[in-house]
């Protein structure tokens, strides 16, 4: 419970205090150099937010892009988040909340 209270806490210094702490946070990293620009990192979002949206108590998605990387942005952009705003993720600089609601249609 108290990692909950932490994110609750960060998001509050982050003026993100609107968010449900029922949403899932993504972040997703690719190591390999080689698999740079293969498209795995927009399909690995994607298999992750189908499985996270089946859950009912899931009302969205949010994943967190710094703002100087805009790779990253249009890897979530690519599965379906758009771009919420900007925020400041002290001492960690500028970011993007980007969202993914379900799709009108889609089963929870």
């Amino acid at each position: 419970m108290s990692s909950i209270r932490d994110c609750r806490s960060l998001n509050d210094v982050a003026g993100l205090a609107d968010i449900p702490t029922s949403v899932i946070d993504i972040d997703i990293m690719i190591g390999e150099f080689d698999a740079l620009g293969r498209g795995l990192g927009p399909e690995a979002i994607r298999l992750v937010v189908e499985v996270a949206l089946s859950d009912p108590t899931v009302p969205f998605m949010m994943a967190c892009a710094r703002l100087d990387n805009p790779v990253s942005q249009l890897a979530f952009a690519k599965a379906g988040f758009r771009k919420d705003r900007e925020f400041d993720d002290v001492p960690n600089g500028l970011h993007m909340l980007m969202v993914r609601h379900r799709q009108e249609g889609q089963v929870a």
